[in-house]
């Protein structure tokens, strides 16, 4: 997926206005405000959370680099 330029702290109006919206729709239906931004951060957690494809690659380089981390800190007590 390539992903758009974005200007950081700004979202473009379509989406914006989207995301509005379904703060609305999301208080009509469960009568629970939310704001957007905490919405964004729910949605993006969402996301993360179910691509399973970055989910196998983040749990191999937390191993690989778990295991760098250790290989270099025993360097540093035999070379220290």
């Amino acid at each position: 997926m390539k992903l758009k330029a974005l200007h950081a702290g700004r979202l473009p109006g379509e989406l914006h206005a989207d995301l509005t919206a379904y703060a609305e729709y999301y208080h009509k239906v469960l009568s629970e405000s939310i704001a957007v931004w905490p919405l964004v951060v729910q949605i993006l957690r969402t996301f993360v959370d179910s691509d399973r494809a970055f989910q196998a690659w983040r749990r191999q380089h937390r191993r690989n680099g778990a295991a760098r981390s250790h290989v270099q800190a025993r360097e540093m007590r035999a070379n220290g």
